[in-house]
């Protein structure tokens, strides 16, 4: 996945897009409305920025922990997962990200899916394994 986004510009843009998308969303809205956006968007671009690179090691581990608040005490569940997934889908096009490296973010992104929602198991299978995506 190495032709990736190398306009830092576009990157911010399509991130902004996608909170703004998110933030349009009442399936989701609230888990994001008090958040520290600057912050959110920051950690966003990192995130789609390793995805882009294929880099696997410690991105479980992460996800799962940066989310764990969110599903113990404020119900994340798989339709929120599901619901962010389609505002990141909708950035990517409005955004005019091409196809085939959305397409590649979407699974590399679904991929993190139990790791998000806390599912121990796919977080320990997600130890066990090194390769890229």
């Amino acid at each position: 996945m190495k032709n990736l986004i190398k306009d830092d510009e576009k990157m911010r843009g399509l991130v902004s897009c996608f909170y703004h998308n998110v933030l349009a969303d009442d399936r989701i809205r609230h888990f994001f409305e008090n958040a520290d956006r600057e912050k959110l968007e920051n950690k966003q671009t990192w995130f789609l920025a390793t995805l882009m690179m294929g880099e696997k090691a410690g991105t479980a581990d992460y996800m799962a922990q940066t989310h764990r608040a969110l599903v113990q005490k404020q119900g994340l569940r798989s339709e929120h997962f599901d619901a962010t997934l389609e505002c990141l889908d909708k950035a990517m096009t409005e955004s005019q990200i091409p196809a085939a490296l959305a397409n590649r973010l979407l699974v590399a992104a679904k991929a993190l899916k139990g790791a998000v929602l806390n599912e121990m198991d796919v977080i320990d299978a997600g130890k066990q394994s090194s390769q890229a995506y």
